[in-house]
């Protein structure tokens, strides 16, 4: 996947953005620049923010976009709606597909953070897309339409924070007709997969790259910090993306997050240990007290050097000064490298300073020391301190500390990789277990309905039957009592009546 050539005209950021004049994208709605972000919308309702590319897509239908971003406001779970990824024959439309149009010809890549209806039994925030043809009402869209995306914790529990390491990549890759997307932590170095599909439907010849957000009565930030554009793409990189296990998000989202935090950390580190053992000849030339006439090809010779040390602070008694043996040695190393080099300057006046002026002053002296010397002689300067016993140290630390480094880089990858496996299985055997109570305690539950429930409605339904016959038997004596209270009184009518 390396091999991808990046399109400049369809690449915004890093920061700082340039002037809107000279930028390849344009501003829509209630989307400003801020110093460090694009700010789509901002905390407050009903919000509705864009970008979009000045000029078509008429490229190769082979191509890659990468889109680093920012989501998140505050703490809780009420907030929305999300932003949306373009590749759209028009440009500069609104609506209600996440401030984009909702009618469109093109694709639709959909970053959602609210929940509707037609989303039940999806976990938010959810990353879909949709390919249309401008038939299709993105606000009527449901079922297998929307069914294709995948749960990525991406949004923020917290404030948008102002550092980089808080944010979100997404790659849009669509190789041999199939459109893939996968996401990943800043500066993690593993992806997980979202989505791969084959597009059924052509797409339009010209398209625009836009990027779109709202906000309803619900509000989130949502910054969008780099959009870059590739072609000719050889890889899809969905083949070599973690698998989306929606039973280990998001401890797998944040175990990325976490390793790449890791992971820059020791970068800065390395390159913090590589500047300060990190040796250049040429840099390290001006503060090196060196004669570049002083090179046989020999081996330095320290007795020599302390004799012609002696030698130089020697005076003729007769009050002038006399030519040493160091300088005379430097004045004769000095002829044979013009002989072979040829002079650095030429000397067309009356003094013999090296120059081309009237003065006594040797100008080259006080340029800069890649003024001073040509190339060559720079290049044979650096051979010559490479050269030396100091040089040879340097470039021995130098190795010593990358090796020392690498394997640094090893262990600590080796032990990261350790510690995402053990969590990965800690979480899927927790997992596990969960499901394992869950049917337990599913299984107890019938269990003790049966066997409470059925014997209170046994002793119900004998205890409705107990009371039965203690009542016919009342009734059997009320009816009795009646009887015979009634022939007394027929009795004693009958006596009173004679």
């Amino acid at each position: 996947w390396q091999h991808r050539v990046l399109l400049p005209s369809f690449s915004l950021g890093p920061a700082p953005y340039p002037h809107p004049a000279q930028s390849e994208y344009e501003l829509f709605g209630d989307a400003y620049n801020q110093h460090n972000h694009i700010q789509v919308t901002d905390l407050a309702q009903h919000q509705k923010g864009a970008l979009w590319s000045k000029r078509p897509w008429q490229h190769s239908r082979n191509f890659q976009f990468d889109l680093t971003f920012r989501v998140g406001g505050h703490d809780g779970h009420m907030y929305g709606d999300g932003f949306a990824l373009w590749l759209n024959s028009e440009r500069g439309v609104g609506g209600n597909a996440l401030g984009g149009p909702n009618h469109y010809k093109g694709v639709g890549v959909f970053f959602d953070t609210y929940k509707n209806d037609n989303f039940r039994g999806k976990r938010h925030p959810y990353v879909y897309a949709f390919v249309n043809d401008g038939t299709k009402d993105y606000e009527t869209l449901s079922g297998p339409q929307i069914g294709n995306g995948c749960h990525i914790p991406f949004r923020l529990e917290k404030d948008v924070l102002e550092d980089i390491a808080s944010a979100t990549v997404a790659r849009l890759t669509l190789v041999d007709n199939q459109l893939s997307v996968v996401m990943r932590p800043y500066g993690s170095v593993d992806w997980v997969q979202c989505f791969k599909f084959r597009i059924g439907a052509s797409l339009p010849d010209r398209m625009y790259v836009g990027i779109t957000a709202m906000t309803g009565d619900l509000i989130d930030r949502h910054q969008m910090l780099e959009i870059r554009g590739y072609t000719e793409i050889e890889t899809d990189p969905y083949s070599y993306a973690h698998v989306n296990d929606i039973t280990q998000m998001p401890d797998m989202w944040y175990a990325m997050r976490d390793s790449g935090d890791v992971a820059r950390e020791f970068d800065d580190w390395e390159k913090s240990m590589m500047e300060d053992t990190e040796f250049d000849p040429i840099e390290e030339v001006d503060d090196y007290d060196y004669d570049p006439y002083d090179y046989e090809g020999g081996d330095y010779d320290e007795e020599e050097e302390e004799e012609e040390e002696e030698e130089e602070v020697s005076v003729d008694r007769s009050g002038g000064k006399h030519e040493s043996a160091k300088d005379r040695k430097i004045r004769e190393r000095r002829e044979r490298f013009e002989k072979s080099h040829g002079r650095r300057g030429r000397d067309d006046d009356d003094d013999d300073d090296g120059d081309d002026d009237d003065d006594d002053n040797d100008d080259r002296v006080k340029r800069p020391l890649h003024k001073r010397y040509t190339r060559a002689e720079l290049q044979t300067i650096s051979e010559i301190i490479e050269g030396t016993e100091l040089g040879k140290k340097f470039k021995n630390a130098q190795a010593e500390q990358r090796e020392k480094m690498n394997k640094m880089r090893q262990h600590l990858e080796a032990d990261i990789s350790e510690v995402t496996n053990k969590l990965t299985g800690l979480v899927r055997d927790i997992r596990r277990k969960e499901h394992n109570i869950n049917s337990r305690l599913a299984a107890l539950s019938k269990r003790l309905e049966v066997d409470l429930v059925a014997p209170l409605e046994l002793e119900h339904k004998e205890a409705g039957r107990r009371w039965v016959m203690p009542f016919m038997v009342f009734l059997a004596i009320l009816i009795g009592v009646g009887a015979f209270g009634y022939r007394k009184y027929k009795t004693f009518m009958k006596t009173h009546l004679l």
